[in-house]
Formats: structure tokens, sequence, C-alpha cells
């Protein structure tokens, strides 16, 4: 299936995956796509809502 997507069969499973590992790295190719304004503001709106969602 990997080969249809022309990915590595890795990447078909990260993006799938609940680990939190592999979600950094999906997120990470995602960041690794933007600008650097970009991705610090990106950041700066995970970080936001990453302490919010710690205190519910």
């Amino acid at each position: 299936m990997s080969e249809i997507f022309g990915c590595s069969t890795a990447d078909l499973v990260q993006e799938a995956s609940y680990r939190p590992a592999d979600q950094a790295l999906y997120i990470t190719d995602l960041l690794a796509k933007l600008a650097d304004e970009d991705r610090t503001m990106l950041v700066g709106m995970i970080e936001q809502l990453a302490a919010r969602m710690q205190k519910s």
C-alpha cells in the first residue's frame, strides 16, 4: 500500500498512530513545510491550547 501512495510503511502508520512520539514526528513534518514566521505562530498556538487543556 505504501508503494501506491509513494511513501514508506512507517509514514502510513505514523499518521494513524495515537503514540505521542509518532504524532510528534507527524507534526514535525507539517512544521517543516512552513515558513519560519508561520511555524513560530503555530507553535505558540499549540502551546496555548495545551496549557488550556491541561487545566481542564
